[in-house]
């Protein structure tokens, strides 16, 4: 009696919440095989075998009667949970804890080239469409940040309670962030290149027998004047000299082309066309959208069903 006594109290206490967790935590061995090192992966194969020694003991259940015979098994049940705690929480923190990129994300998202896009966006010769998609992927990036992982609480669940971790899909937050830069940095690029060549041949052009330039502010006009000189914008791009283009392209309009809605309505009709079809139905649609603009003052924006 003294013998089934150990066996149930160390089953109940130590050998069936250990092996509980052990399959809890191997549900999620592949998913966090992706996202190891090498070393991680070494580790996680370590784990592995003690799952599988564990579970080779558990078949016996006679031999488990004896005391010395359970012995092994609550010692794998322990060494699992130290490696694997170990392990789990180093993932983590590199990941979507304090060890990742997140200061190098939050300076991106306050530079000055971010602010300076998100003003110019607002102009009427800039569709916001690739700016809006940097923006996204950066707020996305973010909400992957968990800074409340409780270690003593990795030994009861072998998952954080706070993010889930591996189950939400998670991205490599250095490689993102390079990744972003560089698009902010080639839209910076495009946008300088843009904004020099549409105030030239704006300050240049004949409204009701003036020049666009001198219908504006003194000031204004100097300080794009300058910008033209220098063929480059200032950094940061001040609320200002926003004011100043908004003011110089005053009666352009902006027409949305949402290239995603073209196709759907190409869609409705046939989905092979020729090259003379496709040439007369993007003829039709433009005709609908500049039905009642001056088309010497229109601006088309290039959009693709993202939320402007």
């Amino acid at each position: 009696l003294r013998q089934l006594d150990g066996f149930l109290s160390d089953y109940h206490e130590v050998i069936k919440p250990g092996m509980t967790y052990m399959q809890t935590a191997a549900v999620h061995f592949e998913a966090l095989r992706a996202q190891a090192t090498p070393g991680e992966q070494q580790t996680l194969a370590d784990l592995q075998r003690i799952v599988a020694d564990s579970r080779e003991i558990l078949v016996s259940q006679k031999a488990l009667l004896a005391a010395d015979h359970r012995r092994p098994l609550k010692g794998k049940v322990e060494q699992f949970k130290g490696q694997y705690v170990h392990f789990y929480y180093g993932l983590h923190e590199r990941l979507v804890g304090g060890q990742s990129r997140w200061e190098a994300l939050d300076q991106l998202r306050q530079s000055d080239r971010y602010a300076s896009l998100n003003r110019l966006k607002l102009l009427p010769f800039f569709s916001s469409t690739e700016f809006n998609q940097i923006g996204l992927e950066i707020g996305q990036l973010q909400r992957q940040r968990c800074q409340s992982i409780d270690g003593d609480a990795l030994y009861r669940d072998p998952i954080c309670l706070y993010c889930q971790f591996p189950q939400t899909e998670m991205r490599d937050v250095a490689a993102e962030v390079d990744r972003l830069e560089e698009a902010l940095d080639k839209l910076w690029q495009k946008w300088e290149l843009q904004t020099v060549q549409e105030t030239a041949r704006l300050l240049g052009e004949a409204v009701g027998g003036r020049t666009r330039a001198e219908l504006i502010d003194a000031n204004e006009r100097e300080a794009l004047e300058e910008m033209v000189r220098r063929q480059a914008l200032p950094m940061p791009v001040s609320e200002g000299l926003v004011q100043a283009l908004v003011h110089l392209s005053a009666d352009i309009e902006a027409v949305t082309v949402d290239l995603n809605a073209f196709a759907a309505r190409l869609l409705t009709e046939k989905s092979v066309l020729t090259v003379a079809e496709l040439e007369q139905a993007w003829q039709r649609y433009l005709s609908d959208l500049l039905r009642g603009h001056n088309r010497e003052q229109v601006r088309i924006q290039i959009t693709f069903g993202i939320s402007e």
